[in-house]
């Protein structure tokens, strides 16, 4: 290989190595401290890197946790069209669901760190397209899926809403509070108590 790609291949793997050290002090310290009280001082000494470097990368704090938030919710969204695009029945596709959500939910402190800092996270999540995108697409699977056939177009909407929401909520309150329940049987609680909400709408298979 040329000596000129190998330094550039070696710049871009340093640049990779530099970001995702600042990446994983600034997700270490919002989980611990909250993102409120950490300064670009701690993720720096947390990092091992210097100053100087960290703005080569970043401008501040909030522009690292806009890409937390924004990489979360993709994680999210990619997981929950994976999960259900196998679907074959109508239990299938909620508890499918439910149980991916809470994967990506529980990887290391994607909890504590929404805990920690539940109002910047509610804002970050309230102003974000790609939170948008999750509805549409949750919205657009239940009116494709066949088992959800002939409900209002405003009622799939609000459905897409209530699951979202709720599912991350149950799994905040299981963390937070240490319930004494899996998420196996936290899903299926989940999936019944919706698909008899929505039989209460309309009869499905």
């Amino acid at each position: 290989m040329p000596k000129i790609l190998i330094a550039m291949n070696k710049r871009l793997q340093n640049k990779q190595q530099n970001d995702a050290a600042i990446m994983q002090a600034a997700i270490t310290l919002f989980a611990q401290k909250g993102m409120e009280t950490t300064t670009i001082g701690d993720i720096v000494a947390t990092s091992g890197l210097a100053r100087g470097t960290f703005y080569n990368y970043y401008k501040s704090k909030a522009e690292i946790w806009d890409k937390l938030v924004n990489q979360l919710i993709t994680r999210v969204n990619d997981t929950l069209k994976t999960q259900r695009q196998g679907a074959k029945t109508a239990y299938e596709f909620v508890y499918s669901a439910f149980i991916g959500y809470a994967q990506v939910l529980l990887q290391p402190l994607v909890l504590p760190l929404i805990i920690k800092n539940q109002a910047a996270f509610r804002n970050s999540l309230f102003a974000s397209n790609s939170l948008r995108s999750i509805y549409k697409d949750l919205e657009n699977d239940l009116k494709n899926a066949p088992f959800f056939q002939q409900l209002a177009p405003q009622q799939y909407r609000m459905i897409s809403y209530a699951m979202v929401g709720s599912g991350l909520e149950v799994m905040i309150q299981l963390f937070d509070q240490k319930e004494e329940l899996t998420v196996e049987e936290a899903g299926r609680f989940f999936t019944e108590l919706f698909l008899g909400g929505i039989a209460n709408l309309k009869q499905i298979d």
